[in-house]
């Protein structure tokens, strides 16, 4: 039976008058409905705006909706609601009427579809799930908007990812490639920028563009999101839990999803000028969007170029002399270009079939010069990044649905100087290549009825390829051009065993999810990986969810290329009690030793199971608030970690590497297998007393080190997650409050199996104890402030002189920002479609905590940020 929001009938509904219905469809007006059940929300929006919804009971029943906060007209606000349905929105243009309908589902004889509406003819980009139109709710994800991107007033991704608490910038930052940590585990150069959730490794995140998988930068750790332009991010998703059942590899810590703009019709142009205010750093922006439509389809387009300029050691008065000599003149943040062209294109075929075009490209320039090692040594990277995803999706009926995707990413860094500026000298330069090719299929649909609602699927097959690069000059270890070839298949499952329809006392809804994944690598096996997930709620707006999940990360293509080498040579072994040989140095054993970014017998996946519970909240008696607490454990083992000779030479850690009375002919066979197998390279540099070199005989070697690179470590993490929003309106404006909180209780290392896991939480170059960012916004008419204060727990430097640690002070800024103005309203003066902004970001200028350095930064590159008080001034304005 169709009925209105309001109750009243379909005719009535179709029968209201086309002036009326069309000025409560065109007005902009507050909007603010929480997530939380679709069928509630509807029926405020229509109490809200005053207007009329006709929908179908079943359609709407038991689905959910991410909500809606903003100045929007009724019909922005309805496609909003709808975001991750398979609903979408038609108009009746005689009646004015706002039909809400299936894909193919008849409605009046006349109808009309918007550009607007574009996102909900396209495939819907929802996060944690491959059933199409549907959101999970046994999945934590932490959703941001465009609304929360502006009034950060971040500059670049990897600025508003820093204020994202899960996340931790470790290895993958802009001063990581500067800092000296002895925890690093991914190598960056170039000022790459990845995400690193749970402070796991940034290769242990993986990142999304509207739900595809995009290449890595540098050596193939991670992605580089700094090549994402801020500008086309319409929304970001942070799944904070296993994925690998659902996306495959890396998804370990969790996934974040960057989800372009594709609803965009107009012409708008913008531009930010920023500053440091103690200092000579300076960024500006510029960025020209425009969309329009056709009866058929739409097209977005997007040209931006960002410029930051470098920040100089000589700026921040608490970076003093490095541990290994400093020289004046180092930067501390890089000079870098961004430019970016981005397209979006979606035509229908038919009633049916949708195609949609996504292209992306960038190029980011790098320079900088640091200062150690009493040298000061200038870099210059170009880092080129391509991506373009073509996708067809076709409605075969009214519940199932059909997709096809083809992807293809290439990223690429050449350096063109790495020069000491003091001597002359030159050093080998990088030029790396990442690609990644992506074709899949996907079939997604309802199957059949059961007690609670339709049993929803999912089923796919992909085939991937990915190839990583090194044409640097030849190292002899590297084999140039490495290609990993991958077949998966995967299924989902949600099933409604209760639903809204026939709840029972403290079970309103119940439903299970599971999921799984096989992958065949060409390089090292098989995968399989499941996830399970449910979800309870007990009374409306009371839920809780649970799952388990089974996750994996793939060597990456740099270790599997590189060559182990076998070396023959003198080397110490405190624990070594056979006879000397009197040949060698006192405390020199005669060796045999494995060293390189591989192993002899190769590497295998990374492995991680994960267990997450929540709680959450969205009471329909306190209109404009959600809150949801999480607990999750991860168990993440066999991580790929080098090893050196050095570092297990008396190390319990590593005791079961060395054999302190090798087979003779084992070695030999070693030494053999390395003179006439390219895989096993070859060393000799044995020297006696007197400096003569000896010659390689088996029978000589006294103690083996099979060490190199391996899956050894593990990492067991534990904490709780809480997130609160609430927003209402007065008498004195608009009001939004947000909170968002990680409380890190464990963070257990094990260098490898042989040794207990030691604590590593609120320690230096770790994650701290405790991160949270709390936030207030008041708007009244076109006027905006929005404030936020920024929180790091206190912690202990345990390096600087381990016998007696010292304490890391706490971090806590404040930013800023004010608006004006609404690039949606039309205006009879200067700031028609326009809206202004000042943000002023640490705005009390505090310090970042201080801690004696070896490389001379004092503060921990890895949880603090030297940048200091920075102001930006920021304008955007529609044209069309």
């Amino acid at each position: 039976m169709l009925k209105t929001s309001k109750l009243k009938s379909t005719i009535a509904a179709l029968l209201v008058s086309a002036s009326l219905a069309g000025a409560a469809l065109a007005d902009a007006q507050r909007i603010d409905i929480p997530a939380g059940s679709l069928l509630g929300a509807l029926e405020t929006l229509a109490k809200q705006a005053n207007v009329d919804l006709v929908y179908q009971d079943e359609q709407v029943k038991g689905l959910k909706t991410r909500g809606v906060s903003g100045e929007l007209s009724a019909q922005e606000a309805v496609i909003k609601l709808l975001e991750g349905t398979s609903l979408i929105v038609r108009r009746d243009p005689e009646s004015g009427a706002i039909l809400i309908t299936t894909r193919g589902t008849s409605g009046p004889e006349h109808q009309e579809t918007t550009s607007s509406l574009r996102d909900q003819i396209d495939e819907i980009v929802v996060t944690g799930t491959n059933i199409r139109g549907v959101s999970n709710p046994t999945v934590p994800i932490i959703q941001y908007d465009r609304k929360d991107i502006e009034y950060s007033g971040s500059r670049t991704a990897q600025d508003f990812l820093q204020t994202i608490p899960q996340n931790f910038a470790g290895n993958s930052s802009l001063y990581s490639g500067r800092a000296i940590n002895p925890f690093k585990s991914a190598t960056n150069n170039s000022g790459s920028t990845g995400v690193d959730l749970r402070g796991l490794g940034a290769g242990s995140t993986l990142t999304l563009l509207n739900g595809r998988r995009i290449p890595a930068t540098e050596s193939g750790e991670f992605v580089d999101v700094s090549t994402l332009p801020l500008a086309i991010i319409d929304r970001i998703d942070v799944q904070t839990d296993g994925a690998s059942a659902v996306y495959g590899s890396d998804a370990i810590g969790g996934v974040i999803n960057f989800v372009t703009r594709r609803d965009f019709t107009g012409l708008e142009v913008g531009g930010s000028a920023g500053s440091v205010t103690s200092g000579d750093k300076r960024d500006y922006q510029g960025n020209i969007a425009g969309g329009f439509g056709w009866g058929s389809g739409s097209a977005v387009l997007n040209l931006g170029y960002t410029d930051t300029g470098k920040l100089a050691m000589a700026d921040r008065p608490f970076i003093g002399q490095s541990d290994y000599g400093t020289l004046p003149g180092g930067d501390i943040l890089p000079d870098e270009q961004l430019w970016s062209g981005y397209a979006s294109i979606a035509q229908d075929l038919g009633e049916r079939t949708t195609f949609t075009v996504d292209a992306l490209y960038t190029q980011r320039d790098h320079e900088s010069t640091t200062s150690m090692y009493n040298r000061a040594q200038h870099r210059v990277f170009s880092i080129d990044n391509l991506f373009v995803t073509a996708q067809l999706n076709s409605d075969l009926t009214e519940n199932w649905n059909v997709g096809v995707f083809a992807d293809y990413g290439a990223n690429s860094l050449e350096e063109s100087e790495n020069k000491v500026l003091n001597t002359g000298q030159n050093f080998r330069l990088f030029l790396f290549e990442n690609d990644i090719l992506t074709l899949e299929g996907r079939v997604s649909g309802k199957l059949f009825d059961i007690y609670g609602g339709k049993i929803s699927v999912a089923l796919g097959a992909s085939y991937r390829e990915e190839g990583y690069r090194d044409a640097s000059p030849p190292n002899g270890r590297f084999d140039p051009d490495i290609t990993r070839r991958v077949k998966a298949a995967y299924g989902e499952v949600m099933v409604p065993f209760i639903g809204v329809d026939n709840e029972v006392p403290l079970v309103r809804q119940l439903q299970l999810s599971v999921a799984g994944r096989y992958e065949e690598y060409s390089d090292f096996g098989t995968t399989f990986n499941p996830r399970y997930g449910l979800f309870w709620e007990l009374v409306e707006g009371l839920g809780v969810r649970a799952s388990y999940s089974e996750s994996f990360r793939a060597p990456p293509l740099y270790n599997v290329g590189n060559r182990p080498q076998l070396a023959i040579l003198g080397l110490r072994d405190p624990l070594y009690t056979g006879t000397p040989d009197p040949r060698l140095p006192a405390g020199t054993v005669y060796a045999a030793a494995i060293y390189g970014s591989n192993s002899l017998d190769g590497l295998t996946e990374e492995t991680a199971d994960s267990i997450t519970l929540g709680l959450t909240f969205e009471p329909r008696s306190l209109p404009g608030l959600s809150a949801e607490l999480s607990y999750f454990e991860v168990t993440y083992k066999d991580r790929i970690q080098f090893v050196s000779p050095d570092l297990a030479a008396g190390n319990p850690a590593y005791e079961n590497l060395i054999d302190r009375s090798p087979d003779p002919a084992y070695i030999q066979s070693l030494i053999d297998r390395a003179q006439s197998d390219d895989y096993l390279l070859f060393y000799s540099g044995v020297f006696d007393v007197n400096g003569n070199q000896l010659p390689v005989v088996a029978s000589d070697v006294q103690v083996f080190f099979d060490t190199g690179t391996r899956n050894l470590s593990s990492v067991d993490v534990r904490g709780t997650d809480l997130s609160v929003k609430y927003s209402l309106d007065t008498s004195f404006g608009h009001w939004s409050f947000g909170f968002n909180g990680s409380l890190l209780m464990d963070y257990k290392v094990a260098s490898s199996p042989q040794v207990p896991p030691t604590e590593g939480v609120d320690q230096i170059y770790r994650p701290v104890e405790f991160k949270a960012r709390g936030s207030v916004a008041w708007s009244q008419g076109d006027f905006t402030v929005f404030t936020a204060l920024n929180y790091m727990d206190n912690y202990i430097d345990t390096l600087s002189n381990p016998a007696q640690p010292v304490g890391i002070a706490s971090w806590t800024t404040v930013d800023l920002t004010l608006s004006y103005g609404d690039t949606n309203n039309r205006r009879n003066d200067w700031l028609d479609r326009t809206r202004l902004s000042l943000t002023v970001q640490n705005l009390f200028d505090k310090d970042p905590p201080y801690v004696k350095t070896t490389d001379g930064l004092n503060f921990d590159s890895t949880n603090a940020s030297p940048l200091g008080r920075f102001v930006i001034l920021r304008f955007t304005k529609g044209l069309l």
